[in-house]
């Protein structure tokens, strides 16, 4: 008699509560498919997390580099230099644009995690097929090495871990960096303890040493997808059926992407070493392996930004827009100051870290790709962004046009002036993909 009576609103077959009964367990939200915002407090914790682990992988690399500089002679570190690039190649060959994929489709569409990895698993198996082939292709043309080396097999063996890399895409979308940079050190003091043990055993050959950073890196696989599996069983096993139409075609146009991206950025030291000689190349090797290492920051603050930048590309336009020029502008304002204070100290750092030969002949070279890096950071919030909002295809014009610059800058510059020529190229190249990021960020909004 004095219950109370229920309002016409919790009455309504319109009202939330009512929606909410009626949808089926499969649209009910899941706390586990929920992209986390990337908020001021994520994004320092996740870049932390990634320089703590980079940074133990760039003082490793940089360790293996000053052994190689002590052990196995200038022309030596240029065979070293130029096949770590040519593997560095097949590592995106056999990702094949799969992880970006993954991480964009998966920030949209948070609850099909388990079927675009199942999807990408299997991509990569054909995508590593195709690796080995262009490993053992590529090692005739060599006259330096043997392709029956064992440790070239190794290698390629290495190649076909990254299957189990695929796992590592959960933590992205986690925002949550803190196991990967745990592997990804202990990987490096690995790789790097290898290294000593060649290097104590005088070993001359610079395939054993890209062979000790391989095995280092299986092992840190196959941590990742130990540690990813309790996470990806977290999540539900729904995956609409849009949400993996047209993922291969995706995977490999965001794949030619990276692969062309990566080709202008390790095209330097295989043209110097193709046109100019070994020895060439390993002058160059040292300076390279640190602008290499020293850009991977950009790369911290836009592994953390891409799954929010996915998602509010395709229900907050504002947002996504203000996120890329905030974005944009910090790194711009971070890289300026950091060029001029490095740049007097270039000489003093070659000379220590690697050798005088190093500091005399390269140190020209190492001022120029200080200034490079200027155009690198801006430039990479850029791809990033149109990568976020689908336009996969216009990352890939901005590539392709910075790789025909390269090209033309090595075939311009590097026979007449080898490693400087090399450097003068990779900074015509940087700057030619930052006018034209710029170019088709404006030119279409995420809506089209």
């Amino acid at each position: 008699m004095n219950s109370p009576k229920q309002s016409a609103k919790a009455c309504s077959p319109d009202s939330p509560d009512n929606q909410a009964q009626q949808r089926t367990p499969e649209q009910q939200p899941d706390v586990n498919a929920i992209v986390p915002q990337a908020t001021p407090k994520r994004y320092v914790a996740g870049v932390a997390f990634q320089i703590i682990g980079r940074c133990g992988q760039a003082a490793a690399a940089l360790a293996i580099m000053a052994l190689l500089t002590r052990k196995l002679g200038i022309a030596a570190v240029g065979v070293f230099a130029s096949w770590e690039a040519i593997f560095t190649l097949l590592d995106v060959v056999v990702d094949g644009g799969s992880g970006n994929a993954i991480v964009r489709r998966g920030g949209a569409t948070p609850s099909a995690i388990k079927g675009l990895l199942k999807r990408a698993l299997r991509f990569r198996i054909v995508t590593a097929a195709l690796a080995s082939v262009c490993v053992f292709s590529v090692a005739q043309l060599d006259s330096r090495i043997s392709p029956s080396d064992p440790s070239l097999l190794i290698c390629t063996i290495g190649l076909w871990f990254h299957l189990f890399g695929t796992s590592a895409c959960i933590f992205n979308l986690n925002l949550d960096f803190r196991f990967p940079s745990i592997v990804r050190i202990s990987s490096a003091v690995l790789g790097l303890s290898f290294a000593l043990i060649l290097f104590s055993h005088d070993s001359l050959n610079p395939l054993d040493y890209l062979a000790a950073i391989a095995i280092a890196r299986m092992f840190g696989n196959l941590a990742i997808w130990l540690g990813a599996r309790p996470l990806i069983n977290k999540r539900p096993d729904h995956s609409p059926a849009t949400s993996l139409i047209g993922f291969e075609r995706e995977a490999i146009s965001l794949g030619i992407g990276w692969f062309v991206r990566e080709s202008y950025g390790r095209l330097d030291i295989i043209a110097l070493r193709t046109i100019a000689g070994p020895a060439a190349a390993g002058i160059y090797a040292p300076i390279r392996k640190t602008f290499t290492l020293a850009m991977q920051v950009p790369a911290f603050i836009n592994n953390v930004a891409m799954p929010s930048l996915a998602s509010q590309a395709k229900s907050a336009v504002d947002e996504y827009s203000k996120h890329v020029k905030v974005l944009a502008r910090n790194l711009t304002l971070f890289v300026i100051p950091d060029a001029l204070l490095i740049w007097p100290f270039a000489y003093l750092y070659l000379d220590l870290a690697f050798g005088s030969e190093y500091g005399a002949q390269g140190v020209e070279a190492m001022w120029v790709l200080i200034g490079a890096a200027v155009f690198v950071f801006p430039t990479s919030v850029f791809i990033t962004a149109l990568i976020a909002r689908g336009d996969a295809r216009q990352a890939l014009i901005v590539s392709a046009i910075a790789l025909c610059t390269c090209i033309v800058g090595n075939l311009l510059w590097v026979p007449e002036h080898d490693v400087f020529g090399a450097a003068l190229a990779r900074l015509a190249t940087e700057f030619a993909a930052l006018l034209a990021a710029i170019y088709f960020v404006r030119k279409r909004s995420p809506q089209g």
